[in-house]
């Protein structure tokens, strides 16, 4: 996928891991790409591969509850379970990318969501981290 530039001074390809200022809240996540007409960009949140990779791991337990049971059966634990998050008119909002998020997050919550998260997401190769 071709590279996506943001500006004069910002070219985020997949798997960087951006911050987000939009509507006053900032979100964090890793860079998946843009919408089909180009102007939504789409992203991971720090919070659904990690969600997901927790469902699988019961999932794989035998706890198929989950209303993602019958995914994981038909098709294992693919990118196609996480949620992405999108950014309609990115262009009018803020962003910066991270070259060290592993040093990002003090709180001890959103450093495991990350942690998890990351760890979900080398999983299925989208990082080779």
């Amino acid at each position: 996928m071709k590279p996506l530039k943001i500006g004069e001074n910002l070219t985020l390809e997949l798997g960087d891991f951006i911050v987000i200022a939009s509507n006053s809240i900032l979100d964090y996540g890793w860079y998946c790409g843009q919408g089909r007409d180009k102007t939504t960009l789409q992203y991971y949140s720090i919070w659904s591969p990690g969600y997901t990779l927790e469902q699988f791991e019961k999932f794989e337990t035998g706890d198929h509850t989950h209303w993602r049971a019958e995914h994981f059966t038909k098709h294992g634990f693919t990118s196609k379970a996480f949620y992405k998050s999108y950014l309609n008119s990115y262009y009018e909002s803020r962003f910066l990318k991270v070259t060290d998020p592993d040093n990002l997050f003090t709180n001890p919550e959103q450093l495991a969501k990350y942690n998890k998260s990351k760890e979900a997401l080398i999983k299925i190769k989208f990082l080779n981290k």
